[in-house]
């Protein structure tokens, strides 16, 4: 459950707790879920362990994140949020890659320092997940092109997921460039020459 000061608009507590994460991210990935200690994480974050304990009431909690329902959903309405102003379908999408392969670092170190958490469930959501769910995804992607239909945008969709959770469900270590050159190129051969033209597309991905 997400929790925030009085007054604090719900956003602003989702953010700042993808902030603290991000920020703590490089500790866990060094040291691990028990060799890291509150104390070392809260000052990563420039913080009192006091503070950290409440936008994450145990190391656990922190650790598992990535996990969390309730945030993963925060932070695709934050993700919304920002691309409700931009018109650029490709802007868009590009967006949501980035957004993809930045849930994908979180997801696959926290079942790394986590095991536990395949075996409660934590991935196992009707449709399948990471940020949003599969039919969530496929909605998004028709909203945000014209004329794409909707079995080519649940191919994309399908396909993409597969190649970005590949490592969290391998144990297999994919570089995040990797991983991000074989999106492009995969959205590119759904996408180009219909509805994008190569020229727009490489444009835009450039």
């Amino acid at each position: 459950m997400i929790t925030r000061r009085i007054g604090r608009p719900a956003e602003d507590a989702v953010a700042r707790r993808a902030e603290i994460y991000r920020q703590a991210r490089p500790l866990l990935e060094e040291f691990g879920y028990r060799e890291v200690t509150v104390k070392q994480l809260a000052r990563a974050c420039h913080m009192s362990p006091a503070a950290l304990y409440h936008w994450f009431p145990t190391k656990r909690d922190l650790v598992l994140y990535p996990l969390s329902p309730p945030d993963r959903n925060g932070r695709c309405e934050l993700l919304r949020r920002r691309l409700a102003g931009e018109t650029d379908a490709l802007r868009c999408l590009r967006a949501w890659i980035e957004f993809v392969l930045e849930e994908r670092e979180g997801v696959t170190l926290a079942l790394r320092l986590a095991p536990e958490a395949v075996a409660a469930g934590a991935l196992s959501r009707s449709g399948g997940d990471i940020g949003m769910s599969l039919d969530e995804a496929i909605a998004f992607v028709v909203s945000l092109v014209d004329d794409i239909r909707r079995e080519q945008a649940d191919d994309l969709v399908r396909e993409l997921f597969a190649v970005v959770m590949a490592p969290a469900l391998t144990g297999l270590p994919v570089p995040r460039d990797v991983a991000a050159a074989h999106a492009v190129r995969l959205m590119r051969r759904h996408l180009v020459p219909q509805p994008f033209s190569a020229a727009r597309f490489d444009s835009a991905f450039a």
